[in-house]
């Protein structure tokens, strides 16, 4: 009754048979396994612990890639508003536009200026970055017919700067000095 038992016993639980290829380990896989069990071994009961970690690993992703998408739709935003200042700096001047024209125009070239120079300096107080530094620029070129020394220190304070706007800066310095008659 006995070896009945144990036979039906094997029946429904037959043992695995071993492999008849034992397969060579290389130094890299043992390494690799050394790891593993270690690394299960030091997690082994820290469930809470690593479940923490992760969520405070997925939480600064998270938060890194909110302050990404941010920064560029601001950058974005910066530079249609620069666009929009250099669209009004190039606006034409005309004493008397055409009435069906939807072109925006000024009446006199101290009108366009002083509308570009509010937009240039809106840029420049509300977006920063590249498109504040080419704001700052386009607003000093334009000051340089009004308020030369205040347009002359911008440029300085600007071409300070390693970029393209700092390159451009120094070039409209050299060129507003020459024709102050200061060649140094």
């Amino acid at each position: 009754n006995m070896s009945r038992k144990n036979r039906a016993t094997e029946e429904q639980n037959p043992k695995p048979e071993q492999s008849t290829l034992d397969l060579p380990k290389d130094s890299f896989q043992e390494k690799g396994e050394r790891i593993v069990e270690s690394a299960s071994r030091l997690f082994e009961g820290k469930a809470k612990q690593v479940r923490n970690a992760v969520i405070a690993i997925v939480a600064v992703a998270v938060i890194g890639g909110v302050a990404y998408v941010w920064m560029n739709r601001s950058d974005e935003a910066g530079q249609v508003a620069l666009g929009k200042a250099i669209g009004i700096s190039q606006a034409t001047i005309v004493e008397i536009p055409a009435p069906d024209s939807t072109e925006l125009t000024f009446k006199t070239e101290a009108e366009r200026d002083k509308a570009a120079l509010k937009a240039f300096d809106d840029v420049v107080a509300k977006h920063g970055g590249e498109a504040a530094e080419k704001a700052r620029f386009m607003a000093a070129t334009i000051r340089l017919k009004t308020d030369r020394k205040a347009a002359l220190d911008a440029l300085k304070a600007l071409s300070d700067a390693n970029s393209e706007t700092g390159e451009l800066a120094r070039f409209a310095l050299a060129q507003a000095l020459v024709g102050d008659g200061k060649f140094d």
